[in-house]
Order: C-alpha cells, then sequence, then structure tokens
C-alpha cells in the first residue's frame, strides 16, 4: 500500500470519526434537553424541601450543560461497550460527576460569612440526591453520605470509581432495595 492509499484511509477514518461525534453531540443534545426538565422537577423538589428561603438559585445554563455532558458521556458508554443500556451505578455515577463538576446551584449572596454549611455543600447533596434517584437503595448511612460529599467537593474521582462505589454501597444495604 502506498503512503497515499494510507493517507486516504486516515482520511476517511478521521471523516468517519468525526461524522460520528458530530451524531452523538446532537443526539446527546436532545435528550440533554428532555433529562434537563427531569432535572429542574428534581430541583425544585429538592430546593422545596431542604433549601426554602435559602440564597440560593439554579443556574439553568450550567444544568442544561451538565445533563447533556452526562447523556454524551452515557452514550459514549454505551457505545464503547456496544451494550444497549447502561446499567444504573453508571447512570448514577455520571450524572453525580456532571453535577458536582458544574455546580449549577449558585449562592444569591457572595458573602462567604452570610452563607451557612449547608447551603455551600448544596450542589454535591443535590447532585447526590440525582444519583440516588438512579440506585435501587438510595438511604445510605451518616459516614457514607458525608464521604460521599466530601470527595465530590474536594477530590477528584472518576465516574467509573464512582460507579463502583455506588455499586458497592448498593451492595452493603441490600435490605433497602426500593421495590
Amino acid at each position: 500500500m502506498s503512503s497515499s492509499d494510507c493517507f486516504k484511509l486516515a482520511e476517511n477514518e478521521i471523516n468517519n470519526l468525526n461524522s460520528f461525534k458530530t451524531w452523538m453531540r446532537g443526539k446527546a443534545l436532545q435528550q440533554g434537553k428532555a433529562f434537563t426538565k427531569h432535572l429542574h422537577v428534581m430541583w425544585k423538589q429538592f430546593y422545596n424541601s431542604l433549601y426554602q428561603g435559602r440564597n440560593l438559585h439554579m443556574n439553568y445554563t450550567l444544568l442544561a450543560f451538565a445533563a447533556e455532558s452526562f447523556c454524551e458521556d452515557m452514550l459514549r458508554v454505551k457505545g464503547y461497550h456496544d451494550i444497549a443500556y447502561a446499567d444504573n451505578h453508571k447512570y448514577a455515577a455520571h450524572i453525580f460527576k456532571w453535577l458536582s463538576r458544574m455546580r449549577p446551584i449558585k449562592p444569591i449572596n457572595d458573602h462567604v460569612k452570610g452563607l451557612k454549611k449547608e447551603e455551600l455543600y448544596s450542589n454535591a447533596l443535590f447532585a447526590l440526591a440525582c444519583a440516588q434517584s438512579f440506585l435501587k437503595c438510595s438511604d445510605f448511612s451518616a459516614e457514607e453520605n458525608q464521604y460521599i460529599v466530601y470527595s465530590s467537593m474536594y477530590r477528584d474521582i472518576h465516574a467509573r470509581e464512582w460507579s463502583m462505589i455506588f455499586y458497592l454501597l448498593e451492595k452493603s444495604h441490600p435490605e433497602q432495595y426500593k421495590r
């Protein structure tokens, strides 16, 4: 095979890859819009149950970006592993990763002294609540919740590790499986 044939073959592969990436991004945007609406509903429930009257608001642009990135990750995971459906731990891990990373909940005032500890942890707690919605078991111990919240704020843990953590936590609480 000549060098020009190799170049044409490589160029073809790059074009195919770019076409796939464009398709995947379009599909992720489409799914992300629908998932953003779901996250918005979850945010309203979360806010009303824990943070009503507090100085917090949701940045919907960051929430939408997190939802789109989550959908793109899930398409990539399913394509890479050649599976039609990813397990619930992967879904939980990837939504947790993106919400923790994007931090869409913002304080209304910029004065840290006026914020309570719960308000500072609101992004991690919301990410955990969204992740738990994918799991069969959602009531972790206070120590487990504290570890997850701390780790999401101060450590860089990848989605595959979060998936394993959620799997092991779920297995350690079989009596709490949702029916």
